[in-house]
């Protein structure tokens, strides 16, 4: 092995990397008052923490693959692969989930109804 390769793989342990996440809103692209995110590798927990006004930072890091999993309450969850040191800052924009819409019924008229209406009609 060169001597070149032999001191990239060393700076690798010796200078791990930081991550920076930001997590917004994707409509309004505003911070997010409160989120939860997890960083895991190769499907193992790592870190899982609060991001306060939607920042947090990750220390010590080594290089490589990433899964950033962002939760945060009225919103579906985000799952973002990153590449350490790469993807260094990493920005995450969460979609609101759907809500119904106020004043509007879920359900079809009931067969009550439906028979009223029948019943004027053909009457």
């Amino acid at each position: 092995m060169s001597l070149t390769m032999t001191v990239f793989l060393l700076f690798q342990f010796v200078f791990p990397t930081t991550l920076s996440v930001r997590v917004r809103a994707a409509v309004t692209h505003e911070p997010l008052p409160i989120a939860y995110v997890r960083v895991e590798r190769f499907g193992v927990l790592l870190q899982e923490t609060v991001a306060p006004d939607g920042r947090i930072e990750v220390p010590g890091l080594p290089d490589g693959r990433y899964t950033i999993v962002v939760d945060a309450p009225g919103y579906e969850t985000a799952y973002s692969e990153i590449n350490l040191p790469i993807d260094s800052l990493s920005t995450i924009e969460l979609r609101p989930r759907n809500r119904p819409r106020p004043n509007t019924s879920h359900s079809g008229p009931s067969g009550q109804t439906i028979r009223r209406l029948f019943h004027k009609l053909f009457r």
